[in-house]
Order: structure tokens, then C-alpha cells, then sequence
């Protein structure tokens, strides 16, 4: 007796005993899901590469505390109306105020002037107008308390306070002060206007350590954000958005929640209809049910136990696992059917035994499960060469889920139907259900199919050649993108609303508030950062003064409101402190000896100067140590909405304008242009890899089984097939290769091989009982191809109502995945079978 038979001896001979040690097993390895930690961390690199490393140095030393803050943008606007008035100015000053009053906001904010406004610099200059002088220029840290801001704007009449706007945003007034106001208003202000649609006001939190991207934020300073939100809920004047990585975490969680609240019960009840759709029994339905639960059970008890967190691309894991156990159960099912009562293709006794038939099911379909278990893993497993931690824990994920399915519907859930059903016809209920797709209309449409893709293969194969050959062309105009606007939830729709309290999402408006921050304003996270590290000298200024020039007239560079280019480096910042600081004038002047307006001689000391004479600036752009000074940067501020690989190109050109020293450009449009290049060759490796193990294990196990490797090779032929058509659509549908779609390779192999290898399995188990080919091939086609109809149709539609959700990044994954599992069908019940044909020919089958 072979060793599958010996396990399925025991699989429908003690079938009590396996289903007890099973629920064992399962219980005890779902324990781990306790360990199971939230997260909404995607890691992007396994190690670090230079720009990310440039961008937490920059965030280190060219920011206050050491880089431990993170900052809050709130967006005032009032399209029909002024926000520059008295009374939308006192309005911010007493929102700040109302931070400050808030225990849970005032626990998180930075010390000192935690805000930093328009209103801010004018109740400032407003104050420093009716007193003497003070020593050295105004900066962020000495600004007056904020009582004394707001008493000062409330003594003023209206005309008084559109004085002091009108001074401080002159546009002959070249002062920091000036600079920083104009900053934070909106790119089409006219220069010296006292009115404006918007402005906005950075409010800076103080973290536990360095914080680069949004999971590292702390739960206090998300609470506080959060809170901050809220607050700006009960200003009456004007419209507040606030932006801030505490409230993309929040929304990002929330829409995680609702995405699984909306989506998984219309999942829940599509899969139940097509069930009873392809079943009509209920004790197949329940199952089948219990069998993916106890999949899912197992795969989180694997998840915990290695200590793999739950971010947004896990969510794909348990909706994949569910398509696949589907796919398990119905294959189970329906050959059990066909061998219980037959199915008028094959010549099979009525009335055979429950355990007779069970067995027959798990001989002739054990080596095809077991088959697909192992390529549908090496296809998840593949994610390993990516390098990309995110992608390498999905993989590792779904290919221990795999494993639990074909356990639970390859022994369990048999085990259960044998107990059942024995006990049911023990009772009078002998239970004979035909296989779907084998009987009616869909029974008739297979076998005309299955006749001609015998009478016609070459035609056949000729159209899918030229289907398959616009589909690779297609492939390869596919644009690769990385965009955090993707796991920015959307609106829901209006219908949505009409659902329970329970089911109904929230509302999300961070999309929208970015889009307007990015388009409207110069927001301080559209920064590039072209930085170098080492002692500042003469040929470093000059460097960096080119990089200036450079950037300046880059076409994804923004304009700030005097149409200035929003570019800033130590050269020009130094220029923009001299012209109202006659002192540091003079220094800047004796530094430059050959007139070129770049510094060149007494280098340390016109640095202490410019320290002196505009700190805040010198802060931001210089790296200062008590050896002196060891890194300077150039920041860009670039359109938000551009594409990063088009910001990235710009301004690594001008990063090499400044080439000679230890440079490096970074910032958020580089980091995600890393990704971008990164997901490409992810995609492009990970397929090489899938397509070259499939095929060594299908060749391997095809010649061992069958004396057949060519078969095997044949088998995988649909599954590339079935890849170019997936391409070409999503080059027809501009889907662009994304973090949700970089898993395509090893999910059209994946699941493509997994079709593909039921239909080869059962053609040849028939061809070798009967030796006919014609016979062999309706019997797969309508046997085999009936049950990947209803496979198909129920994954498929599972996956589709990822349509609903909340977040794009998981309507492009639900739509791929949709797409996949209707093109491996169509390649499974046409391509294929031609194939065989001309394979059976070729092997001397007649």
C-alpha cells in the first residue's frame, strides 16, 4: 500500500480519531493569535539605504530638541471672507489657548511656543511696536506668552491690527520675520495684501525619540493630535483642517476597522450565496464554513507565534486563505459527488459507500492538493528575494495558511463528511447530489468546449497566442507607483450612511485636507532635503549655493507667495539676514573677498554671526557642534502632488550640481521613489523566481507520478498565459504596479497553477484508467472544470466586494485578485485543454 493510501486509509477509516486530534492541534496552535499585535507599520527596507538614513540625520540635527518633535499643520480658510482680520486672527491665538488649557494636549506640546502662526507674528510685531527695542532679532523661542499675544490683539481696533498685517507682510521687508509670515500663507497671496482665503499655523508636539514616519508616533501624542482635532471642531469663523501624522494613524486604524466592518459581512453573504448556489446542501455549506474558520484560526495562531503584527496588507491574507479554502472544499466536494453517484462523464458504480467514495476522492484528488499546496506556497514564499520585510511576513503568512487548508480539507473536513454522512444513511438518508457544472445547461456548455478544444486546438491556441502577445505588450508601459495617498482612506459612499450604527464608516477628510495643503500651501512635510555632512568650508558654500541656483528653476519646485522659488540655503538665508541686520552686513560683506556672494574666508566666525544675527534660520540650515560646525543642507519645497519619481529625478540633478562632498538627497518624495524602484524589481525578481521553482517541482512531481515531466512543464504554460492577460488589463485599466498590486507575480502563479494543476491531475488520472484522450478530456473539462467554475465564481466575487472598501490600497488588491482568478479559469477550461490535446497526440495517445 503507497503512503497515500496509508494516510487515507486512516483519514476515512478512523475518521473520529482524526477529527479529535485535529481540533486539538488547531487549538493549540491558535493560542498564538493572542500574541497578535496591531500595527500600521509597513517596513519598507531591511536595511536602510542612504537617503533614509539622510533623512533621520536631518531630522537629528537640523531640527530643535534633536529631531524629538513632530509637527501639526492646521489650515485656516475662509473662501469668502478674509483670515487675516482681527477677529479670525484672535480666533487661532484663543484656539492655541484652548491647546494649552487641554490637559491632554498641553501633556504633549513642545515647551515654549508650541504654535507657530501668522497671528503669532503679528500680535508679536504688535507688541515689540509699543516697546523698546529688544536685544537681537525676534525668533520662534521668544516670542511673547500667548496671553500677552491675545490681550494685545483684543486692545486694538480692527484698523490698528490691519496696520501691523500691513507691515509685516510688505514685500520690500526682507526680514525673517517677514520671510516667515509670508511662508505660511497661501502660494497665490498677493504680496502686501492684508487679506487672504487661508493661512496656515504648525503646531509642534514633543515626542519620546525620533519620529520619521507615522507608526513611530506614541499613543500619548497621537491623543493629542487627535484632541487637537477635535478642539478646532468648536471655531465658529473660519473652516480648520488639520494634518499631522497622529491623525493619519487614527484614520488609518479607523479605516482598517471599518473596511473589515463594511466589507466582511457583504463578503460573508456572497460566499454564502454562491455556497449554496454550487452546494444546495446545508451540511456541505456548514462544512465548509467551519473548515475556513478553523483555516483562519490556524493561520493567526501561526502569525502569533512568529510574532508577525497585523498592518493593512494582512488584511489580504485571511480574504486570500478564504478564497483558496473555498477552492479546496468545492474540489473535495464535487469529486466526492462524482464518485458517490457519478456524474455521466466517467463510468462509475452508483451507490458506492460513503467511505468508498471518500476514499476514491482522496486518492485520485490528494496528489493535485498536495501538489497546489506546494507551488501556491513557493509563489507566496518567493516574497523572501524582495527584500521588503512587509511583503516577505505576507508571504510567509499566507503560505502557513495554505498549509492549514489543505490540512483541514484534505483530512478534516473529509473526516467529518465520512461521520456524517455514514450516520445520516444509517438513518434512511441516502444522500446522492450531483457535482456542478456536470448536469444542465453549464454541464452542456463543458461539453461542447471540452469537443471543441479536441476537434480545434491549434485555432484555439492561435487565438490565445494573440491575446496573450497584446497582453505582454501591454505589460510592459506598466508604471510603477508608491503613494501614501493610497492608505488614505476615501470618503465612503452616500449609501453607506442608510447601514447600522455598527456597519455605517466614518467620515474621512485628511485625503481632502491634503490635497489642498499640498496644492495651496508650501506644507513642511514637501520638503527635499539636499544635505552634507562635514566641516563647512569654502567649496562646501559654493556647492550648495550652486544647488540653490539649480533648484530654484526646477519645475517641481514651489513658488512661494512673492513668487520666489521656496528654496533655502546658509548662502541666501545669510543675504536674506544681512538686509536688515547692518552689523551682520558688514561681516558677511568682509567674508567675501572675491565678490561673488559667496563666503570664502573667516568662515566659523560669519557662521557664529549668522547664529547671532537669525538663529531660527541658522538652526534649520547648519549643523552646529561644540567642535564647530559639521553638516549644512539646501531645503526644496516641491509640489505635493507631483509624482515622486519625476520630484526624485529633479532633484538628484540638482544633488549632483552640488557634487564634491558627502551629499545626499532625501525627504519624503525620495523615500517613496525608493519604493517605487524597489516594488519594480520586487515584482520582476519575485516572478522569475515563482515561474523557475514552479516549474522544477511540476516537472519533478509530473515525472515521478507519471512518468510525464513534459505535462508538467505543459501545466504551467495557462498560468503564463493567464499572467499576460492580468498585464495587459491592468495597463488597459491604468493600475499601476503598487505595494498592493507588487505581489501579482506570485499571485497569478499562485493561484493560476493551482486551477492548471487540477485540470492536468484529473486529464491524466483519466487518460491512464481509460487510455482515451476525448474521453479524458470531457471528463476533466466537465468534471474538474465545474468545480473551478464554482471555485472561481465564489473567490472571485469574494474578492470583488474589496470594491467597497474604505481604502484604495485594498480596492486595486481585491480587483486584482478578481481579475487573476477569472483569467486562470479561462486559461484553465480553453487554453489548457488544448494544450493536452496536442500534448496527448504528441505522446502517442489515440
Amino acid at each position: 500500500m503507497s503512503r497515500l493510501d496509508s494516510v487515507v486509509g486512516l483519514i476515512t477509516g478512523r475518521p473520529k480519531t482524526v477529527v479529535a486530534v485535529f481540533l486539538v492541534m488547531v487549538a493549540v496552535v491558535g493560542t498564538g493569535a493572542a500574541n497578535i499585535e496591531e500595527s500600521p507599520e509597513m517596513e519598507l527596507f531591511s536595511e536602510d539605504p542612504p537617503e533614509v538614513q539622510a533623512q533621520e540625520y536631518v531630522q537629528e540635527e537640523f531640527t530643535p530638541y534633536e529631531g524629538n518633535t513632530t509637527e501639526l499643520v492646521v489650515m485656516v480658510r475662509n473662501e469668502s471672507g478674509n483670515v487675516l482680520t482681527r477677529d479670525s486672527l484672535l480666533e487661532s491665538l484663543r484656539y492655541q489657548q484652548s491647546l494649552r488649557n487641554n490637559e491632554t494636549v498641553n501633556a504633549t506640546l513642545l515647551d515654549g511656543s508650541a504654535a507657530f502662526g501668522v497671528e503669532n507674528l503679528v500680535a508679536a510685531m504688535a507688541i515689540q511696536r509699543e516697546q523698546e527695542p529688544t536685544e537681537g532679532p525676534l525668533t520662534r523661542d521668544a516670542l511673547p506668552p500667548l496671553s500677552e499675544q491675545i490681550a494685545q490683539l483684543e486692545s486694538m481696533s480692527k484698523a490698528e491690527v490691519r496696520a501691523v498685517i500691513t507691515a509685516l507682510l510688505d514685500p520690500g521687508d526682507s526680514s525673517a520675520l517677514s520671510n516667515a509670515a509670508l511662508s505660511l500663507l497661501p502660494q497665490d497671496y498677493e504680496p502686501g495684501s492684508p487679506d487672504a482665503h487661508g493661512r496656515i499655523t504648525v503646531v509642534t508636539y514633543q515626542t519620546e525619540g525620533l519620529v520619521t514616519s507615522v507608526p513611530e508616533l506614541s499613543e500619548t501624542v497621537r491623543e493629542g493630535q487627535l484632541t487637537a482635532d477635535e478642539l478646532a471642531e468648536d471655531t465658529t469663523r473660519d473652516e480648520y483642517r488639520l494634518s499631522g501624522y497622529g491623525l493619519s494613524l487614527v484614520e488609518e486604524q479607523a479605516s482598517i476597522s471599518d473596511s473589515l466592518s463594511l466589507v466582511g459581512p457583504l463578503a460573508l453573504l456572497f460566499v454564502l450565496g454562491t455556497l449554496a448556489l454550487a452546494y444546495r446542501d446545508m451540511l456541505d455549506i456548514a462544512l465548509g464554513l467551519v473548515g475556513i474558520l478553523l483555516v483562519l484560526v490556524w493561520t493567526f495562531g501561526i502569525m502569533g507565534w512568529l510574532g508577525i503584527d497585523f498592518s493593512i496588507m494582512m488584511i489580504a491574507a485571511p480574504i486570500l486563505l478564504i478564497g483558496l479554502s473555498i477552492d479546496y472544499s468545492i474540489h473535495v466536494v464535487m469529486r466526492y459527488r462524482e464518485n458517490r453517484a457519478g456524474n455521466g462523464v466517467a463510468e462509475v458504480d452508483a451507490g458506492t459507500s460513503v467511505r468508498e467514495a471518500m476514499r476514491e476522492t482522496l486518492v485520485g484528488l490528494g496528489p493535485a492538493l498536495v501538489l497546489v499546496t506546494v507551488t501556491a506556497m513557493l509563489g507566496f514564499l518567493s516574497t523572501r528575494v524582495s527584500g521588503v520585510p512587509t511583503l516577505v511576513d505576507f508571504g510567509v503568512v499566507t503560505a502557513a495558511g495554505i498549509v492549514g487548508a489543505v490540512l483541514v480539507f484534505g483530512a478534516f473536513v473529509p473526516a467529518c463528511k465520512v461521520e456524517l454522512e455514514e450516520w445520516l444513511v444509517a438513518r434512511g438518508h441516502e444522500r446522492q447530489h450531483r457535482a456542478v457544472g456536470t448536469t444542465g445547461a453549464m454541464g452542456t456548455a463543458l461539453r461542447r468546449l471540452a469537443r471543441v478544444s479536441y476537434r480545434r486546438p491549434v485555432a484555439i491556441l492561435a487565438v490565445v497566442l494573440v491575446v496573450s502577445s497584446l497582453g505582454a505588450a501591454g505589460a510592459t508601459q506598466l508604471d510603477t507607483s508608491f503613494s501614501t495617498e493610497d492608505y488614505i482612506a476615501e470618503d465612503a459612499p452616500d449609501w453607506t450612511q442608510e447601514l447600522p450604527g455598527s456597519l455605517a464608516p466614518g467620515e474621512y477628510d485628511l485625503r481632502e485636507t491634503r490635497d489642498i495643503l499640498y496644492s495651496s500651501f508650501q506644507s513642511p512635510d514637501q520638503q527635499v532635503h539636499i544635505v552634507t555632512e562635514g566641516e563647512i568650508t569654502a567649496a562646501t558654500l559654493n556647492r550648495l549655493d550652486a544647488a540653490e541656483q539649480d533648484a530654484a528653476t526646477r519645475g517641481v519646485t514651489v513658488d512661494g507667495p512673492t513668487g520666489e522659488p521656496a528654496v533655502a540655503g546658509p548662502v541666501s538665508a545669510m543675504h536674506t539676514a544681512a538686509a536688515s541686520n547692518e552689523q551682520f552686513n558688514r561681516t558677511l560683506s568682509e567674508a567675501d573677498t572675491d565678490g561673488d556672494g559667496v563666503p570664502d574666508r573667516n568662515l566659523d566666525g560669519l557662521l557664529d554671526s549668522f547664529y547671532e544675527a537669525a538663529p531660527d534660520r541658522a538652526d534649520e540650515l547648519l549643523h552646529r557642534t561644540a567642535d564647530g560646525y559639521e553638516g549644512a543642507q539646501v531645503t526644496v519645497t516641491v509640489d505635493g502632488t507631483a509624482d515622486p519619481s519625476a520630484v526624485a529625478d529633479e532633484m538628484r540633478e540638482i544633488g549632483d550640481v552640488a557634487e564634491g562632498g558627502d551629499n545626499t538627497v532625501t525627504g519624503d518624495a525620495i523615500t517613496n521613489e525608493l519604493v517605487q524602484r524597489q516594488l519594480a524589481t520586487t515584482t520582476a525578481e519575485g516572478l522569475a523566481v515563482t515561474l523557475l521553482t514552479v516549474l522544477v517541482v511540476l516537472v519533478v512531481t509530473f515525472r515521478y507520478a507519471r512518468s510525464a515531466a513534459s505535462l508538467g512543464a505543459l501545466t504551467l504554460a495557462p498560468v503564463l498565459f493567464g499572467l499576460t492577460w492580468i498585464l495587459g488589463a491592468m495597463y488597459l485599466i491604468d493600475l499601476p504596479f503598487s505595494f498592493a498590486t507588487a505581489l501579482i507575480g506570485s499571485i497569478a502563479v499562485g493561484l493560476g497553477v493551482d486551477y492548471a494543476i487540477h485540470m492536468s491531475e484529473r486529464f491524466g488520472h483519466e487518460i491512464d484508467e481509460h487510455g482515451d484522450p476525448e474521453r479524458a478530456l470531457e471528463a476533466s473539462v466537465v468534471g474538474t472544470g465545474g468545480a473551478l467554475l464554482g471555485s472561481a465564481a465564489t473567490t472571485a466575487g469574494g474578492f470583488g466586494v474589496l470594491a467597497f472598501a474604505i481604502l484604495p490600497v485594498l480596492q486595486q488588491f481585491g480587483l486584482l485578485i478578481a481579475m487573476t482568478l477569472v483569467a486562470a479559469f479561462i486559461a484553465s477550461v480553453i487554453a489548457l485543454p488544448s494544450l493536452l490535446v496536442l500534448w496527448s497526440r504528441w505522446a502517442g495517445y489515440q
